[in-house]
C-alpha cells in the first residue's frame, strides 16, 4: 500500500516539491531541501522553523522553554525550535540537586545556557557565575577533562566565574557547594 502524499511549495525557493501526508501533518513541508532549510535559517534564525504553521491544530508547550508553538493534532513534537530540541538533554540528579538549593534560597538564574559555543549548568545573574556539576562518568576521561580546561578557560576570558563541582561533592552537600559560590562574591 502506497503512503498519502502532500505537495508543498518550498518557502526559500518556490519550488514545488512532494513529501509524505503525515510529514506535513507533522508541520513539515517548508522546505525543498536542506540548502533552503540552511538559506532561511540564515536570514530567519532557527527558532522560525516551527512557528505559525497554517495546517496547525494543537497548541503545545516546549519542554525545555515552556512557550507554547502550534503543531499538527497528531504531533508528536516536545520542544518549539530546533534550537531548544539541540540544547535539551534532561536533567541529570546532581543537576537537580543544585537546582532546588538555588530554588530554595531563592537565587535567580538559568539552565543549560549557551555561551559562545558551550552549555552550562546554571548561570547566576546577579554574580556573573556559572554552576558546572561534573558527574563521575562522564567527566573522567582526560578529552572530557580537556575540554573543561578549554570551557573554563573561554567563559573566564568572557568575565564568568566558572565553578565546577564534582557528583561527590554535590551529592554530600548542595548547599556547602553553593555557599562556596555565593562566598566567593
Amino acid at each position: 500500500m502506497r503512503e498519502k502524499r502532500t505537495e508543498c511549495v518550498c518557502e526559500e525557493c518556490g519550488k514545488t516539491f512532494v513529501i509524505p501526508t503525515e510529514r506535513f501533518e507533522d508541520g513539515r513541508g517548508r522546505y525543498c531541501s536542506k540548502t533552503c532549510q540552511k538559506k532561511h535559517f540564515a536570514t530567519e534564525g532557527p527558532a522560525s522553523w516551527y512557528e505559525a504553521r497554517s495546517n496547525a491544530a494543537a497548541v503545545l508547550s516546549c519542554q525545555r522553554c515552556g512557550k507554547e508553538f502550534a503543531a499538527g493534532a497528531e504531533s508528536k513534537r516536545r520542544f518549539c525550535s530546533l534550537v531548544c530540541r539541540m540544547l535539551y538533554r534532561g536533567e541529570t540528579l546532581i543537576e537537580k540537586m543544585i537546582r532546588e538549593e538555588l530554588e530554595q534560597r531563592g537565587i535567580a538564574f538559568d539552565q543549560q545556557v549557551l555561551i559562545d559555543r558551550f552549555l552550562v549548568d546554571f548561570l547566576l545573574f546577579d554574580t556573573f557565575s556559572v554552576i558546572e556539576c561534573d558527574g563521575e562518568y562522564w567527566h573522567r576521561s582526560a578529552e572530557s577533562k580537556a575540554r573543561d580546561r578549554l570551557k573554563g578557560q573561554v567563559l573566564a576570558e568572557k568575565g564568568y566565574r566558572v565553578f565546577r563541582f564534582t557528583e561527590r561533592e554535590i551529592r554530600k552537600s548542595p548547599s556547602a557547594c553553593v555557599d562556596h559560590v555565593l562566598m566567593s562574591e
